[in-house]
């Protein structure tokens, strides 16, 4: 199942063996395994700034990490739990945005794309130009 929401941001359920986006990238989460109280977020920042990343979840802000310019980085996030899952983006030297809520569960691959050019606005939803 893939579910498209906002800015690229995608999920693509671990069962899912093969995305034109991530194939290059082995996954460290195994499908139906015990290593599914976590997800991985791919991010692929098509930004020539760097971004700066964070998690949202049920009023807490947690530091993902940073995203240099013209590049890609994955995360792994403790997820032990169904729950919603948020992105806040903040381009270095720019402006910030959260993605919408996305229902995500244990074990799910997250598939992130910034892009070259978005509308961002704290307090609003990351639109794409």
């Amino acid at each position: 199942m893939l579910v498209k929401m906002g800015i690229s941001f995608t999920l693509l359920l671990a069962s899912m063996q093969a995305c034109s986006s991530v194939a290059k990238q082995s996954s460290s989460v195994e499908p139906n395994s015990m290593r599914s109280g976590v997800i991985e977020v791919y991010v692929s920042n098509l930004n020539f700034a760097d971004a700066r990343l964070w998690t949202l979840q049920r009023g807490s802000r947690k530091r993902l990490g940073e995203v240099t310019g013209k590049t890609n980085k994955v995360f792994v996030v403790e997820w032990p739990i169904p729950d919603e899952l948020q992105l806040e983006v903040n381009l270095v030297g720019g402006g910030s945005c959260a993605t919408p809520p996305l229902m995500t569960d244990p074990g799910d691959i997250i598939d992130f794309q910034i892009p070259d050019q978005f509308i961002y606005e704290m307090g609003r939803d990351c639109q794409a130009f």
